[in-house]
């Protein structure tokens, strides 16, 4: 069941960089918003790849092709 905090933080990475990017296309004029929500979202996905990188080959191989079914 410890698989459930990776799943998890996978999805809530996955939901704080959609709204980034919702953000993004609101901030065109504003410069230096712009250049800040860019790196928090260079950051969000260094996380998730670090995550993936270390962690994904540890869960179940089912919920793996699970997980990778879903973001298709």
């Amino acid at each position: 069941m410890v698989y459930n905090y990776l799943l998890n933080l996978y999805q809530a990475l996955d939901n704080r960089q959609q709204e980034i990017e919702v953000e993004l296309s609101r901030l065109i004029d504003d410069k230096e918003q712009l250049e800040f929500m860019h790196g928090r979202l260079a950051a969000i996905s260094e996380c998730r790849s670090f995550i993936h990188d270390k962690y994904h080959s540890k869960l179940p191989r089912r919920i793996q092709k699970l997980h990778q079914q879903g973001n298709q």
